[in-house]
């Protein structure tokens, strides 16, 4: 198999896998694909604000802001008020919700026992800073070229 084909067999399974566990209304709450989108950025962002989020998702900060409302109205994510500064102010992601994505942290660290299992450290260490190399890759930057 070659690396493109690699990667999207990867992008599609990875897809496909986190489509069904949200469809399990149980496990995920409900949670839509699209607002898990919203959720990753704002689990892995220290600090994160609606203006970083809507920076990062390339978006304007009133769309931002609407999805922020409808994620705080549903409990899946609380404000707090900046002690420093009081216009600002911070998303975490609500007990419930990280609750989920200890599971799906569960899930990760299964794999990783796995793949240990099966690969040596120094494949394993190999493979993470590819994986790594491949977050940190701007998608779309050379417009295909």
């Amino acid at each position: 198999m070659t690396f493109s084909e690699a990667m999207n067999y990867f992008y599609f399974r990875a897809s496909i896998l986190e489509l069904r566990a949200l469809n399990v209304s149980d496990y995920t709450l409900g949670i839509s694909y699209h607002s898990m989108l919203y959720l990753n950025v704002i689990a892995s962002i220290e600090n994160c604000t609606v203006s970083r989020l809507a920076e990062l998702m390339q978006i304007t900060k009133s769309g931002a802001t609407l999805k922020v409302n409808d994620l705080v109205k549903h409990g899946f994510v609380t404000r707090t008020q900046s002690a420093e500064d009081g216009r600002v102010f911070f998303l975490t992601l609500t007990p419930k919700i990280a609750e989920v994505y200890e599971k799906f942290n569960n899930m990760g660290a299964d794999m990783e026992r796995d793949l240990q299992a099966k690969y040596s450290a120094r494949e394993m260490e190999l493979f993470a800073k590819m994986l790594c190399d491949v977050s940190d890759y701007e998608w779309g930057a050379n417009n295909g070229n």
